[in-house]
């Protein structure tokens, strides 16, 4: 117990630089009450029947499903509360979830608000929360000073590759989604992106178009991006297949062109990710690849393996833990040494799956290439999260300790590793 307090003390003083954040920036945040805080927060995944990897999503068209059926749904998945007096009810629901209880240590610990959230306490909860964001600056005071981010790693979807105005502490991913679904300016990804209408262009040349992506990632890079992300697997499976020819992507690709066929799309889309990881490994920047939950089909990280192994100068960062397939990233990290292992949003979905990736992690793979993400879009949710995996990684390097898998030291030297030096030293943030 002494070994886990030490070490769990030693991460939450230390800091962090912190890998995967969608940080929203300080104009939306002109109102934010405890609604507000639940609706932007893994919490609202437990609340609404949603289909899709997204809780940002509305609800889908339910496509002639029973109306009874959908109503015994809806009582299942209520939605926010529109009043305290049905938040005993809501609670019954979802206060056992990871996402809830997480947000709530998040919280409670920075509001010092020891009675849990309750209908008595609902109006509390909002108060303190409204009053506190009344000081346009305490977003980031809870970045800075209560979770100790020296840097973040912001992928800020909704503007690709902007630092939130604040570069000092945002350092900004570019997320390039949109290159995926530029093929015509119909198509949109899961965030209903398209980078011909993003960057207002037409073009209809597959050559002209890497080109573009090409001098556009190189601009990223110049202006301060760190790395790039693909989130790929919220829109088809991760499949990437090799060798697709120049002409057989040019058959999807026209500005004004509808009626491509699946096969087509997908031919342009895996001859973009292959350009993506060439330009990746020239420009020596890191390439985050979304794994597992998103569509779910077909998006377990060892789809990645072939084309990890077609581009070995490329440093691929696997995040989320892969979840469910935690082991498949395992594996990939154990065979190939420009894997990143990142566990950022796993704590969040599951402490329990956290804790044995973890473990299994630091069986199978170098310290210097496991990194952690809060990968929320508020910093008390941020909060809860650094809180949650301070106590899983605490509590696994403790067990280890104990059991003479490595000594006190070395175990400090890990926190040191995963907290800092790691993503440090891949996004090339240690100055």
């Amino acid at each position: 117990m002494e070994r886990y307090e030490d070490l769990k003390s030693y991460i939450l003083t230390r800091k962090i630089i912190n890998v995967h954040s969608h940080q929203l920036p300080a104009a939306q945040l002109t109102d934010v009450s405890l609604r507000f805080l639940l609706s932007n927060s893994y919490a609202y995944w437990c609340m609404s029947p949603l289909s899709s990897g997204t809780p940002a999503r509305e609800i889908p068209e339910t496509g002639g499903r029973p109306k009874r059926q959908n109503e015994r749904l809806a009582r299942s998945c209520p939605g926010l509360p529109d009043s305290p007096e049905q938040v005993d009810q809501w609670l019954t629901k979802i206060a056992n979830r990871s996402y809830y209880t997480s947000l709530m240590r998040g919280i409670q610990g920075l509001y010092h608000l020891e009675e849990p959230l309750s209908r008595a306490t609902w109006d509390l909860y909002d108060r303190v929360i409204r009053n506190a964001h009344k000081n346009p600056d305490w977003h980031l005071a809870i970045l800075k000073d209560h979770c100790n981010y020296s840097h973040i790693v912001l992928d800020s979807y909704w503007n690709p590759g902007d630092n939130n105005g604040h570069g000092e502490l945002f350092n900004p991913i570019f997320r390039i989604d949109p290159f995926f679904h530029g093929y015509s300016k119909t198509a949109r990804d899961h965030n209903g992106t398209n980078a011909q209408i993003l960057y207002n262009k037409q073009i209809d040349s597959i050559d002209a178009y890497v080109d573009f992506l090409y001098e556009t990632i190189k601009l990223k890079k110049a202006a301060g991006c760190c790395g790039l992300k693909a989130a790929i697997a919220y829109d088809r499976s991760l499949d990437i297949a090799a060798g697709i020819r120049a002409a057989d992507a040019q058959k999807a690709l026209g500005y004004d062109k509808t009626g491509q066929s699946d096969t087509d799309i997908k031919m342009f889309q895996d001859y973009i990710f292959e350009a993506i990881c060439a330009i990746a490994a020239e420009l020596e920047i890191p390439l985050q690849i979304h794994t597992g939950l998103g569509d779910l089909f077909e998006t377990n990280p060892m789809r990645l393996d072939r084309l990890i192994k077609r581009h070995p100068e490329t440093i691929f960062v696997l995040m989320h833990g892969g979840f469910p397939w935690t082991d498949d990233i395992m594996a990939l990290a154990h065979n190939y040494h420009n894997v990143i292992i990142d566990l950022c949003w796993l704590p969040l979905i599951s402490p329990t799956a956290a804790a044995a990736a973890l473990h299994e992690a630091l069986d199978v793979c170098n310290m210097n290439r496991i990194c952690w993400g809060c990968d929320t879009h508020m910093g008390e949710e941020s909060y809860g999260a650094l809180l949650n995996f301070a106590g899983i990684l605490a509590k696994t390097l403790a067990e280890r300790v104990s059991a003479g898998y490595m000594d006190l030291k070395h175990a400090f030297v890990c926190v040191d590793n995963i907290m800092t030096a790691n993503p440090g030293y891949w996004f090339n943030l240690l100055g």
